[in-house]
């Protein structure tokens, strides 16, 4: 017979919802509020709304399948949205190329042609540097900064059906592009000094690893969790076919990337859908999900309040 009078073990509890991956960190603020997160009955829900909109045909026009399919390419991005936001608040010297190269893990010619890239779309301005005439300041336009935080906010828009989280948090720092970019940056900071948020998830992190590569795990992941959604509809067949027109990949690098699964037990899928699926994947991804909606949340409380 239990002992009425016994502590609950609170720690076990904890690990029961988070994966063993961020066992860890368990106890960091961030994490005991991911578990309370993922402790509410509809958080299922969520991930499947999070993962609904990450594949949306909406999303993936220019430059977004450029700047988020990829790891590499979306830190850079999300490195010079952060070094804009700070040279604003007074706390940092403005961004330059050179600046952004040594900032980030991508090689300097990668960064370079990124930059080019999304300068001729007008997604990056060059501006003259009033400190310094003889450099150029890198600015990044509202739409990148937008884009940049398409996943912040899909959580935070999947997460307000949670209780914990504002459930107008998103749709205000939507339309408010400044306060955005300083929740962004305080992210930024956070991921340099101690990455608890994505390197202990591993084949999250090998999925961004690829190009597209996170977005067909976001498929699959929905499609998979799209039987138990209170409202289930998965428009997005998983065919070579479809997700290489919905991410602008080749069919073949959809192939690798479902066959690599496939021969690692990582899921399993026939005619378009999922077949099996490693239950301690989709855990680890729903971890992930609770870490990334209590990160942006917190920010987003801080810088507009809890209403």
């Amino acid at each position: 017979m239990a002992d009425p009078n016994a502590v609950p073990d609170v720690s076990s509890a904890r690990s029961r919802l988070l994966h063993s991956s961020v066992e860890q960190h368990g106890d960091h603020p961030l994490w005991l509020r991911a578990a309370r997160l993922m402790d509410q009955p509809n958080f299922s829900q969520v991930a499947f709304d999070y993962c609904r909109s990450m594949t949306g045909a909406q999303a993936h026009a220019w430059p977004s399948n450029k700047i988020f399919a990829q790891k590499f390419r979306y830190i850079t991005c999300y490195t010079l949205v952060a070094m804009h936001a700070q040279y604003l608040s007074g706390i940092a010297p403005p961004p330059t190329m050179k600046s952004l190269q040594a900032a980030v893990p991508s090689s300097p010619r990668q960064v370079s042609e990124l930059i080019s890239g999304l300068r001729a779309g007008g997604y990056v301005r060059a501006v003259q540097n009033n400190r310094d005439l003889r450099t150029l300041r890198l600015q990044p336009s509202d739409l990148l900064i937008a884009e940049v935080a398409r996943s912040p906010l899909a959580f935070l828009e999947a997460a307000g059906q949670l209780d914990g989280v504002s459930a107008s948090s998103a749709q205000r720092l939507r339309q408010d592009t400044a306060t955005l970019a300083r929740c962004l940056a305080v992210a930024q900071r956070a991921f340099v000094e101690a990455d608890i948020y994505l390197s202990p998830f591993r084949i999250v992190s090998e999925f961004t690893d690829h190009d597209s590569g996170y977005l067909v795990l976001c498929a699959v992941i929905g499609a998979s969790l799209a039987s138990h959604a209170e409202d289930g509809a998965w428009d997005l067949p998983l065919t070579y076919q479809s997700l290489a027109m919905r991410f602008q990949v080749s069919r073949q690098h959809i192939g690798n990337l479902l066959k690599r699964a496939a021969e690692r037990d990582m899921f399993l899928i026939r005619a378009g859908r999922v077949d099996t699926i490693d239950p301690d994947l989709v855990w680890e991804f729903q971890t992930w999900c609770a870490g990334q909606i209590a990160l942006y949340a917190g920010l987003a409380e801080q810088n507009l309040g809890n209403s």
